[in-house]
């Protein structure tokens, strides 16, 4: 039979053991969340930047040449941001590839105003914050 300091010193025991091994799996559940939350960022990060840089093929100071990979790149990454770009961006790259299709005969206006919400709303799933419009800048025409 077991004396009752016994008994305490078991109890303290088990219940200090039982509290290392639902820490540990806590600690693991969250540290593997979030070591996939920041792949993802990462991933996003590349698709946002490479979108960024292969929208300035489009602009009039590009070559046709430009244009011309710029247009197939966009489609590839049009598919990456599908599967990785938060809701957000997706219906923003949405709204700005109808804005920017010439078939859809838009102002030059409609297309800077749909290229920068583009710009914010990457940036803001990226960083957290918004920029103000007015700090986006883009030189020359889309075309």
């Amino acid at each position: 039979m077991l004396t009752f300091g016994q008994s305490i010193l078991i109890a303290i025991i088990s219940s200090g053991l039982a509290a290392v091994i639902i820490g540990g799996f806590l600690t693991y559940f969250v540290n593997r969340k979030l070591d996939r939350n920041q792949r993802i960022m990462e991933v996003r990060r590349e698709i946002y930047s490479n979108v960024h840089e292969e929208l300035a093929g489009f602009f009039d100071n590009a070559t046709n040449d430009a244009r011309q990979k710029a247009s197939i790149a966009l489609l590839v990454l049009y598919r990456q941001i599908q599967l990785w770009a938060s809701k957000e961006v997706v219906g923003q790259f949405n709204i700005f590839w109808d804005v920017f299709d010439k078939k859809n005969k838009r102002t030059q206006e409609e297309i800077h105003r749909e290229y920068t919400n583009l710009i914010i709303a990457m940036r803001k799933d990226l960083v957290g914050e918004d920029i103000d419009k007015k700090e986006i800048r883009r030189y020359g025409k889309l075309n």
